[in-house]
């Protein structure tokens, strides 16, 4: 999916202007120990009103449904072979 189709399909399911994009992310990896790691994300820089509580519940959601599952399974099954992706990356964001 291209940078553009992923910004239409945001704005099909809120309206919340460009601004909205200015999100701040930061992942934090800890070492738990071999082979396991815990990964925080903490989000800022969200806005008030019923737009943005819309971007909230949708990114609430897209987070760890969607960009943190993919992000475990690549790091669990290897590289990814982006002309033979696994159903559920392939399936997410219609």
């Amino acid at each position: 999916m291209t940078e553009t189709a992923e910004i239409g399909h945001l704005r099909k399911i809120f309206s919340v202007k460009p601004i909205f994009l200015l999100f701040l992310q930061r992942f934090n990896f800890k070492e738990l120990e071999r082979e396991k790691t815990r990964v925080t994300l903490i989000e800022s820089g969200w806005g008030e009103g019923e737009e943005w509580d819309k971007a909230f519940a949708y990114f609430s959601s897209a987070w760890p449904d969607i960009v943190l599952a993919r992000l475990k399974y690549r790091f669990e099954a290897g590289p990814l072979d982006w002309s033979n992706l696994p159903e559920f990356f392939s399936g997410a964001g219609k």
